[in-house]
C-alpha cells in the first residue's frame, strides 16, 4: 500500500498555501495537510499531529520561516523543513539552510517543490533508521560489556594483534588497569617474546 503523507504547510496567506497544495498534487503525491498560520498554530499542530515534512513560507507578518524553522527543529530536529519564498535572497538562503532548513525553493520555481518533498522525506527516513540502529548498537555494546566486564574469567578481544577489549579480571590478572591494554599490542599478554611468536593473537 503507498504511504500517504502528512504535510504542514506555514502561510500567513491561504492562497499561498493553496499554491503548494496544488503543485504537490499536480506531482501525483498523495497527502493529507494543515495549514497553519502563527506560532502558537505551529505549537499546537506539533502537538496534534505527526508530519512528515513542514512547508514554510519565509516572510509573515509579524513572523519570518525562520522563527518558524526553530519551532520545528527544537520539537524534532530531523523534521524536514523547506523554506518557499518570492523574495527571499541567496544570504537568507543559506542562513536558512545552516539553521536546519533542508531545501528553498523560489516561488517563481515552484516545480522543484514536489521533488524536494520527497526527497527531504525518504533522506529524514535515512537520518532516522541510522540514528536507531547506532542507538541499537550502543545498548548492544553496553549490555555485552556490562556482562564482561565482571565475567570472573579474564577475558581480551585481539585484531591484528593490537587488544581492542579486555575485562577487569584479565587487566587485574595482568596488573595493569584496562586502559592501560586497549590499543596496545597483544605482547603485554604474553609471559615471553617466545610465547608472544609461537601463539597467533
Amino acid at each position: 500500500m503507498k504511504y500517504k503523507f502528512n504535510i504542514l504547510i506555514i502561510d500567513d496567506v491561504a492562497d499561498d498555501a493553496e499554491l503548494c497544495v496544488i503543485q504537490l498534487k499536480q506531482y501525483g503525491i498523495d497527502f493529507s495537510w494543515r495549514y497553519v498560520e502563527c506560532e502558537e498554530e505551529i505549537n499546537k499542530a506539533l502537538r496534534e499531529e505527526t508530519f512528515d515534512v513542514v512547508i514554510s513560507d519565509y516572510s509573515m507578518v509579524g513572523f519570518d520561516g525562520i522563527a518558524a524553522l526553530k519551532i520545528v527543529k527544537e520539537f524534532d530536529v530531523d523534521m524536514p523543513f523547506i523554506m518557499v519564498s518570492g523574495t527571499i535572497g541567496e544570504e537568507v538562503a543559506v542562513n536558512a539552510m545552516k539553521k536546519g532548513a533542508q531545501d528553498y525553493i523560489m516561488k517563481s520555481n515552484m516545480v522543484r517543490l514536489a521533488p524536494a518533498v520527497l526527497r527531504e522525506i525518504d533522506d529524514a527516513k535515512t537520518r532516522r533508521e541510522y540514528k536507531e540502529s547506532q542507538l541499537a548498537l550502543l545498548e548492544n555494546e553496553a549490555f555485552t560489556n556490562s556482562i564482561l566486564i565482571g565475567f570472573p574469567v579474564g577475558i581480551a578481544v585481539f585484531k591484528d594483534r593490537v587488544c581492542q577489549y579486555v575485562n577487569m579480571r584479565l587487566a587485574e590478572m595482568l596488573g595493569y588497569d584496562r586502559e592501560e591494554l586497549v590499543g596496545k599490542s597483544s605482547r603485554m599478554v604474553y609471559l615471553s617474546v617466545e610465547e608472544y611468536d609461537r601463539v597467533l593473537a
